[in-house]
């Protein structure tokens, strides 16, 4: 028989739990007696949690090696959890100054960029691998229930990173880039991010629209905000802004060919609903159009900015 108190101080493989399910447990009740009996498969099940959280578990399929100074959590009511899930708002992200990364290749490309990043939140199938990338004084240990309870995906990947939001003076001088106007969606904003990026375009000037640090930009662009300069600005703050390259304005219909002189540009993508609105694009000092054969009344506009990052570059 097995005798579970508070805490188990010798090490067993969790096997036995599995091969015998009739072991009797002591345990205290809500009411504090003691009471022996099986536990029902739930219980087992958050016992395994917590015995792998406390690295009580050494056997066949692993063991756990962690640092004096590693960090656990367990409990969904600890305040430092609280504080990570008011992180999914904006509201949060504006008084912590922090965002949240969810995903392996999105938190190593995070993790190798200027952003600073403040703690690495991993469940222990997910240990091993975050300490080849990650100071193991950054990495705080969590059990599944936590991580489903902070991570913004319905199947989280087992790390999530806490990282600071920069906070950078206005440039006196604006430079060729993108210009994503009242950009709602998530997926379409990350994906004009990480064109930008890839395109060595960097500057991303966000006028309107969904939060650049909102979780889903963040996964969409696969990290690669760290290597942007957001800058947040209004229609009007843009196109008075004391120093800045030509306004293109991306059009469905009744612009110029990309060429050569929209190479300096800042190009200028809307919304996918209704586009940019008239004033606006009267605004511009340029009207670029993507030619299409096929006879497609219009591109979504992720995938319409990307193209058009690609010939502003290369053309």
């Amino acid at each position: 028989m097995i005798w579970y108190k508070k805490r188990v101080r010798k090490l067993f493989k969790f096997t036995q739990l599995l091969r015998h399910p009739s072991i009797q447990f002591r345990r205290r009740s809500h009411s504090g007696r003691a009471e022996r009996g099986p536990f029902a498969p739930s219980e087992i099940a958050n016992l395994y949690e917590q015995f792998i959280i406390e690295g009580f578990i050494s056997g066949s399929f692993f063991e756990l090696k962690k640092g004096k100074n590693m960090k656990e959590i367990t409990s969904l009511e600890n305040p430092i959890i609280k504080k990570v899930v008011q992180l999914a708002s904006v509201k949060g992200r504006e008084q912590y100054g922090q965002f949240i990364a969810e995903g392996l290749r999105t938190c190593q490309t995070l993790v190798q960029s200027p952003v600073a990043l403040d703690t690495f939140f991993v469940t222990l199938d997910s240990f091993e691998q975050a300490k080849t990338f990650v100071s193991e004084h950054k990495i705080v240990l969590v059990s599944d229930a936590v991580m489903k309870k902070i991570a913004p995906t319905k199947t989280p990947s087992g790390f999530l990173g806490i990282f600071a939001i920069p906070h950078l003076p206005l440039p006196d001088k604006l430079v060729p880039g993108i210009v994503l106007c009242e950009i709602s969606d998530p997926g379409n904003f990350g994906t004009l991010i990480r064109s930008a990026v890839a395109f060595d375009l960097p500057q991303i000037i966000s006028v309107g629209g969904v939060d650049p640090w909102n979780p889903k930009v963040i996964q969409a662009c696969a990290g690669t905000i760290g290597f942007a300069r957001i800058i947040s600005l209004n229609w009007n703050q843009l196109v008075q802004y004391p120093q800045r390259p030509k306004l293109c304005a991306l059009v469905a219909r009744g612009g110029e060919p990309i060429g050569p002189d929209m190479h300096g540009s800042l190009l200028v993508v809307g919304s996918e609903a209704h586009g940019l609105p008239e004033q606006w694009i009267s605004a511009c000092e340029q009207h670029a159009t993507l030619a299409m054969p096929g006879g497609t009344e219009s591109l979504n506009a992720a995938i319409a900015g990307a193209i058009a990052l690609y010939l502003v570059v290369n053309k």
